[in-house]
C-alpha cells in the first residue's frame, strides 16, 4: 500500500451507526475527494467507486482476495486530490492494523459520543431495514418503530465501543484526525477538509438524522426509568439526547 506523494490517501476508522455515512457521502461530494464507502462491506460492490464502477459483488470478492493489492487500487483512482474511505476493525483486523501503522495513510478516528443513540441507531435500522435516508423529508417516510431496553445489551457494547476506539488511538501511527459526531452532525467540515488538504468548500451535508434527537423517545415508556438510572450510573445522563 505505497503512498503516492500527490495524492492524499485516508482511511475513516470507526463503527456502525456512528453517522459515517453522512461524514463520507458528503466528503465525496467535494470535486477533489474521492471517498469510497465500506470496501469491505458483505455487499462492496454497492460501496466503490471509479475503478470499480460496474463490478458485481463476486467479482469484486475476488479482487479482494488478495487484500493488499485491493487496498491499493481502491486507493488508485486519478483525477482526485484525496481518496478514501471507511472501515471497520472487525471487517477486516490485518488490514485496518496495517493501516493504522501505514505512516502514508492518513487516518480519522470518528466516534459518536453517545453511545446510546449509536446503540437505539443499530436497533432501528434492523427492525425498519432503513439504514441511512437524504433529507429531513425522507425522515418522516421512516416507519416510527418503540424498542425494548436491555440494560446487559447495552453496557457491553459501551464497553465494546471504547475497547475499540480505545485500540483505534493507542496503535495509530503518523498523521490521525479525532473527530466526533457531533461536530460532523453540525455541518462543520472544515477540519477534516483541512486534515485532508484540499479546498475548503462549503458541503452540504448528504445524509439526515433518521430518528429523534430525543434518545428516550425511541424506547418503550415502560423503559424510561431503568434507562435513565442506568444513564446516571455510567455517567452519562446527558445522552437521554442528542
Amino acid at each position: 500500500m505505497a503512498a503516492s506523494e500527490n495524492m492524499t490517501r485516508f482511511v475513516v476508522l470507526s463503527n456502525a451507526r456512528s453517522g459515517t455515512s453522512l461524514l463520507t457521502a458528503t466528503l465525496g461530494s467535494h470535486p477533489q475527494v474521492m471517498c469510497h464507502g465500506e470496501i469491505f462491506h458483505r455487499k462492496p460492490a454497492t460501496h466503490l467507486k471509479g475503478s470499480f464502477s460496474g463490478l458485481t459483488t463476486d467479482e469484486v470478492n475476488e479482487i479482494r482476495l488478495d487484500e493488499d493489492a485491493f487496498v491499493q487500487r481502491v486507493f488508485d483512482q486519478g483525477g482526485f486530490n484525496a481518496v478514501g474511505f471507511k472501515m471497520w476493525r472487525d471487517q477486516s483486523r490485518s488490514c485496518c492494523d496495517k493501516l493504522l501503522k501505514h505512516e502514508g495513510v492518513k487516518k480519522i478516528i470518528y466516534e459518536r459520543e453517545n453511545k446510546l443513540a449509536q446503540h437505539s441507531s443499530n436497533i432501528l435500522a434492523k427492525k425498519t431495514g432503513v439504514w441511512n435516508i437524504p433529507n429531513e423529508t425522507a425522515r418522516s417516510r421512516v416507519k416510527r418503530e418503540l424498542i425494548d431496553f436491555d440494560k446487559r445489551w447495552f453496557v457491553k457494547f459501551k464497553k465494546f465501543q471504547d475497547d475499540l476506539f480505545d485500540y483505534y488511538r493507542s496503535s495509530v501511527v503518523g498523521d490521525v484526525l479525532d473527530v466526533k459526531f457531533s461536530t460532523i452532525a453540525s455541518g462543520d467540515f472544515s477540519r477534516v477538509l483541512a486534515f485532508l488538504a484540499v479546498d475548503h468548500v462549503d458541503l452540504e451535508p448528504k445524509k439526515a438524522r433518521m430518528h429523534s434527537a430525543n434518545i428516550l423517545s425511541r424506547y418503550k415508556p415502560e423503559y424510561h426509568d431503568e434507562i435513565m438510572e442506568t444513564l446516571e450510573e455510567i455517567g452519562h445522563p446527558e445522552w437521554v439526547s442528542e
